[in-house]
């Protein structure tokens, strides 16, 4: 295979793991195994077959998803190793909405992530980064905008659930150096102040 056919397949493959995904979520919900016969699979993506073929191909060979024979019907199933993928896709995606006006309170993330899950640790701070947060500490993040459903679900994806903790606080001492920071950085307005 051409190398530039492969970096094709290699990018949207997760676009076959996630349609395989939502195509058999009722199978998840009720067994938490995402399978989807290769019908219906082929009949949702309108796409060129041989590109489908060679993109579930790499799935396979990258232990993303399995397939397997039932009365006739081929099938595919998402190994854990594709629900981790999907996972960290849905991690990627993870943003906090701006409203229209800013309520004037902080949202304060503080986390106490031991020594052993340092990737995890990681994770959290360079998506606290990249969501606007603030650093006021090494492990004290703050941001002006509701956040708490993003915050219990990339504590959930990471599993530190029980090492995350969010508050809600009308004052910062020093915040108005934030504030500065953020109107910097345009996560904040000169509207949002008033």
């Amino acid at each position: 295979m051409d190398k530039k056919l492969f970096k094709i397949i290699n990018l949207t493959s997760q676009d076959v793991l996630l349609e395989i995904a939502k195509l058999g979520l009722p199978f998840y919900e009720s067994s938490r195994l995402y399978q989807v016969s290769a019908t219906e699979l082929r009949k949702s993506i309108e796409n060129d077959q041989y590109l489908i073929s060679k993109k579930i191909c790499y799935l396979k060979k990258n232990g993303l998803v399995e397939s397997f024979v039932e009365k006739k019907e081929t099938f595919f199933k998402i190994s854990e190793k594709g629900l981790d993928k999907i996972q960290m896709i849905n991690f990627d995606e993870i943003r906090v909405l701006k409203p229209v006006k800013w309520d004037g309170k902080w949202r304060v993330v503080i986390f106490d992530i031991p020594e052993e899950h340092k990737k995890s640790r990681e994770l959290l701070r360079n998506k606290l980064k990249e969501m606007g947060f603030e650093k006021l500490q090494n492990s004290v993040y703050v941001h002006p905008f509701e956040c708490t459903k993003e915050i219990s679900q990339i504590s959930k994806i990471i599993s530190e659930e029980n090492n995350v903790l969010i508050m809600l606080a009308d004052i910062i001492q020093g915040e108005e150096n934030i504030i500065l920071g953020m109107l910097d950085r345009g996560l904040l307005s000169k509207n949002d102040l008033k």
